[in-house]
């Protein structure tokens, strides 16, 4: 016995018999779907209309870096202490989840600030994915991490005269040249301390005599905040 037909129209095409299922045009914004039944002499039901929302719109993910950042050309050095905060938008759906990996790794979720550890290379990919599972395209950077203080040394433009009580002494007029090396990051400053005062490293030292042994405490400091400290014990005559 024939029952009829079901037809469908979607938003203002034209009613057409339903066999399988339908897309709905893949243009975001509303739609109405249409339904309706038509038994064998041709009557029909009302069509009652079903409204849908398409969404193809892609989430837009970012990337907040809190604490020590130092970005040079398109690579950025952080410290290990360096949490990292992803956050996402979606205009229609609602942004679901955030997901990455490093250096290949498992995919996981990054919802919650993280922080990268260990000194090294550290290659991240990171998308975020809306209620309706559209994925905006990976995003990928190198991150490298340094947790190493500069490598500080020193040099004497003139050589040592002698030694008084295992202190190296010098000609007065010597002058003491500063340096500092950073493998990973780039060094920001060098500070000197004599006695209780501190100075932003310049110039060479010079004007140094003294009769007495002096303590000069030197501070290499990088542009992420690693540091490393050491004194020169010297005299001058």
């Amino acid at each position: 016995m024939e029952t009829g037909t079901l037809e469908i129209r979607i938003d203002e095409g034209g009613f057409s018999n339903y066999s399988s299922p339908v897309a709905v045009p893949e243009m975001t914004g509303n739609h109405t779907i249409y339904a309706r039944t038509v038994d064998i002499v041709g009557n029909k039901t009302n069509a009652d209309p079903l409204q849908v929302f398409m969404d193809i719109t892609s989430p837009v993910s970012t990337l907040e870096l809190k604490g020590a950042v130092y970005t040079l050309r398109d690579v950025t050095y952080i410290h290990p202490t360096t949490e990292l905060v992803f956050s996402a938008t979606d205009e229609h759906s609602g942004v679901k989840t955030i997901t990455g990996q490093i250096n290949g790794g498992t995919w996981r979720d990054l919802s919650k600030p993280i922080t990268l550890g260990s000194e090294g290379n550290k290659q991240l990919k990171y998308a975020a994915i809306d209620n309706v599972n559209n994925r905006e395209n990976i995003k990928d950077m190198l991150i490298i991490v340094d947790s190493s203080p500069p490598d500080l040394s020193w040099q004497f433009s003139e050589d040592a005269i002698g030694k008084e009580g295992g202190v190296d002494v010098y000609p007065s007029g010597t002058t003491l040249y500063l340096e500092a090396k950073d493998a990973i990051s780039a060094v920001e400053r060098i500070l000197y301390k004599i006695g209780d005062e501190e100075y932003l490293y310049r110039t060479p030292l010079s004007a140094l005599a003294t009769e007495e042994i002096l303590e000069i405490e030197v501070t290499a400091i990088d542009r992420l905040g690693n540091s490393a400290t050491k004194t020169i014990r010297c005299m001058f005559r």
